[in-house]
């Protein structure tokens, strides 16, 4: 990987390489987001544990059920990533001590002040591992290449890796890791980048179709999906050896929420969910693609682009299905 440099002024981290990795000595400010550890490298070490939220509580007033976010800082800091390459991005956390538990929240800049968007929740992280350490992993978290794994993890008993992120050169990253304990020990950051081309396809890519869209808590297409539908099947035509999951996604709040839809019996989120993935594949298969490339999976509302949408665009950007590659060597059964 390459690594990337930058010169800060005063007050920073306190940063040496030393044996092929970044050696930092946080300071208090680092626990506020301006003025974040820049990464340079792919290992981060950090001998000493965070102390204090610093002088901004950027964190706080949280519900203890909430999976996106801390109920407030412990003891942080934070990380700036810079990403080198088009790829999947996945990280270790590794702390010196298994007793410590570390939790992170990961946010990506969009520009302009991310402090004052993360307080005033106009910003929400893309993943966060909040769980309890896993002393049998020695209190490791972080991203993980598995399709099959969460965006979030709430608090209390749980996994300790989330997905990992397909990014783009240039992309910047901030990455918040609070230790929940006082008087705790030191952590490593591993970052890792699997390179991919412009265009490559790979097992865990989303192929998004952004128009195939449903009317309100229907499993029926909104008028204009015609066009992303047919183009999702001429995509499939074109790369016959694909397999792929067809994700649907909702904007109920509760995965368990009744949706009530005319003539037909109520559904919970993931079932509607699930109901508008099956739809689209049965819509393929009825044009010819061969049932065995494709699987279906609803994920109900738990992996809302916006998770607490105000305007009627972002609800509809919640109600949406996608498209993952599961597999590149997909061939037919014999005799078929």
């Amino acid at each position: 990987m390459k690594s990337v440099f930058l010169f800060y002024f005063l007050p920073v981290a306190f940063c040496h390489a030393g044996e092929g990795r970044q050696v930092v000595k946080i300071v208090k400010e680092n626990a506020d987001c301006a003025h974040a550890v820049y990464v340079t490298d792919s290992v981060v070490f950090c001998p000493d544990s965070p102390r204090g939220a610093g002088n901004i509580l950027e964190i706080k007033d949280n519900a203890a059920d909430d999976p996106l976010h801390f109920e407030m800082e412990h003891n942080t800091v934070w990380y700036k990533y810079v990403v080198p390459e088009n790829g999947q991005l996945t990280f270790d956390l590794v702390p010196e001590d298994a007793n410590d538990d570390y939790d992170f929240m990961l946010y990506k800049w969009e520009g302009g002040d991310l402090g004052a968007k993360i307080m005033t929740k106009q910003a929400e992280p893309l993943r966060s591992c909040i769980s309890r350490n896993d002393e049998s992993i020695k209190g490791m978290t972080g991203l993980k290449t598995d399709c099959e794994l969460p965006n979030y993890i709430h608090s209390g008993k749980g996994g300790s890796y989330v997905r990992h992120l397909d990014v783009s050169k240039g992309d910047v990253y901030y990455l918040l890791v609070d230790n929940v304990y006082a008087n705790g020990n030191g952590h490593t950051l591993r970052f890792h980048m699997k390179a991919v081309a412009p265009g490559e396809l790979y097992v865990g890519k989303m192929i998004p179709f952004e128009h195939i869209t449903f009317k309100d808590s229907d499993d029926e297409f909104k008028k204009g999906s015609e066009k992303d539908l047919d183009s999702l099947y001429r995509f499939l035509v074109q790369h016959p050896n694909l397999k792929v999951e067809i994700q649907g996604h909702t904007n109920v709040t509760g995965s368990n929420h009744p949706v009530r839809i005319h003539g037909k019996p109520p559904y919970t989120s993931f079932q509607l969910s699930q109901r508008r993935a099956v739809v689209i594949a049965e819509y393929l298969i009825k044009r010819g693609i061969a049932a065995e490339r494709i699987r279906t999976r609803g994920y109900g509302s738990t992996r809302k682009k916006v998770e607490h949408p105000k305007t009627i665009r972002e609800n509809i950007m919640n109600v949406r299905a996608e498209v993952m590659i599961i597999s590149l060597d997909y061939k037919p059964a014999s005799g078929n």
